[in-house]
């Protein structure tokens, strides 16, 4: 009778085990933590292209920009202005508001402006691929998108969309040297050089 009990009780843990065993893992509720996270601070999405970080604020535009793995796609639907910021030479030595690493990807839908600085708005560092797009607007009191200083030797610059780029530079409002430089639209507005819109040596 002892010996029956104990085979029933067992029958019946061997069919709940098998019966768990055959949930499928999708139907096993992930913990948020395992979800993925947003690798900036203060902003928001994954920084895939179905999921890009979503930036407000200059912080964090540039720490996407700069963030250290090499893939980052990247939107900025709103204004930023970025008059108040001192190139940091002694780092950088790219004499920019913004600095460019790893290969990125940025969505501009609003205004980025540089006008008040004596430097270049975006910077595409050593080795960094940028690709802009958007239907917004960069502004720079030199040039907006720069790869074109003799430390520098970026991958290249794609442009894409309907943004508009209005700068003043001897070299064009865009400036590339040893690098790529591939301009699918755009409208380029040099306002002391209008005939040189932009710089390219390739």
């Amino acid at each position: 009778m002892k010996n029956s009990k104990t085979k029933k009780i067992l029958s019946i843990l061997l069919a709940v085990i098998m019966v768990v065993g055959m949930i499928p893992a999708t139907a096993i509720p992930v913990s948020a933590a395992d979800d993925a996270e947003c690798p900036i601070a203060g902003a928001t999405g994954t920084g895939t292209e179905d999921d890009p970080v979503i930036v407000d604020t200059y912080d964090e535009l540039q720490a996407a920009l700069g963030y250290e793995d090499s893939e980052l796609y990247i939107q900025m639907d709103v204004d930023i202005d970025c008059e108040d910021v001192v190139p940091d030479d002694s780092l950088y030595s790219y004499s920019a508001s913004l600095v460019v690493f790893g290969t990125k990807t940025l969505v501009i839908n609003g205004k980025l402006s540089s006008v008040a600085v004596d430097a270049h708005t975006i910077c595409v560092a050593t080795d960094a691929y940028l690709t802009v797009s958007g239907t917004g607007k960069i502004e720079s009191n030199r040039r907006c998108i720069n790869a074109i200083q003799h430390q520098l030797s970026a991958e290249g610059i794609t442009i894409k969309g309907d943004l508009t780029f209005e700068g003043k530079d001897e070299y064009g409002v865009i400036g590339s040297l040893n690098c790529k430089l591939l301009v699918y639209g755009g409208t380029f507005i040099n306002k002391e050089y209008p005939a040189r819109p932009f710089y390219n040596d390739n």
